[in-house]
């Protein structure tokens, strides 16, 4: 399992929510285990349980898991005496707004085994040892000096395939939304499948203006007032409704073919 939809692909599972149906409201998590039977019956035959990506799950979530396998198996052991095997790196993503996992009261029930060689870059061990200095708050003059003359040489002036294939990582809406509009002017057009597409906001059953409803939807989401859609743009999937075809909350494809008649994507190209 996993906290992100993305994160469980990768590993060939299911998300944390998905695979123990957990619904979540202000008043805390609550699973279809706690009244179905056949889901219940379910869970009994799990033996071990694996959490990758462990530094997004909340504390909160952590402990529900604990509580929620302790009840159905009536143990009053944390998750019921099953085997946990949780994976990450605590120095990673922390959970949205949400205490970090290591708050949670059955934490201190883990036997901590640390991974000290680096794979995914032990070919660049320069590029390794700036890693670590980052991500330990300890950058050396050395470091320091690479990254400063990394940002020097950076220039927006881009061409078209540089800017399709870069992920930019901006700290503002605004600059996404120019980013994006750059990118769309420099494709090609094709009249038929091309779409601007505004927003229609509903108030209590009632379609309003979008210039009236601004202030109370679109500050409050990151929902934006239209949309811009063409060949060859990149885009990326909100949900995990198509996670068992691989595609998930995260997963970044290409349009390459749309109806704007009837306002849907016919192909959606993953990367």
């Amino acid at each position: 399992m996993a906290p992100t939809g993305i994160a469980a692909v990768n590993i060939g599972g299911q998300t944390i929510h998905s695979t123990l149906r957990l619904t979540q409201s202000e008043s805390g998590y609550k699973s279809l285990a706690l009244h179905n039977t056949d889901f219940k019956n379910f869970l009994l035959k799990v033996q071990t349980l694996i959490i990758d990506e462990v530094s997004m799950v909340p504390s909160t979530l952590l402990t529900f898991m604990a509580d929620l396998f302790a009840r159905i198996r009536n143990n009053h052991l944390a998750f019921g005496g099953i085997n946990v095997i949780v994976v990450g790196d605590l120095a990673q993503l922390p959970p949205v707004r949400a205490p970090p996992v290591f708050h949670s009261t059955v934490w201190h029930l883990f036997y901590p085994l640390f991974l000290r060689t680096s794979k995914r870059q032990e070919k660049d061990i320069e590029f390794y040892t700036m890693l670590e200095e980052i991500r330990f708050n300890n950058i050396s003059d050395r470091t320091w000096n690479m990254l400063t003359q990394k940002a020097s040489e950076y220039s927006s002036s881009y061409t078209t395939d540089t800017l399709l294939t870069t992920t930019h990582i901006v700290g503002h809406r605004v600059l996404a939304d120019q980013i994006n509009h750059t990118i769309c002017n420099g494709l090609p057009v094709d009249p038929d499948k091309f779409l601007i597409s505004d927003a229609l906001d509903f108030k209590e059953g009632t379609q309003l203006p979008s210039t009236s409803t601004h202030s109370d939807f679109k500050s409050q989401t990151n929902l934006p007032a239209s949309v811009r859609l063409q060949q060859g743009v990149r885009v990326m999937f909100l949900n995990n409704s198509f996670i068992d075809e691989g595609i998930c909350n995260g997963t970044i494809g290409v349009i390459t073919k749309m109806n704007p008649v009837f306002k849907w994507l016919s192909v959606f190209r993953v990367l």
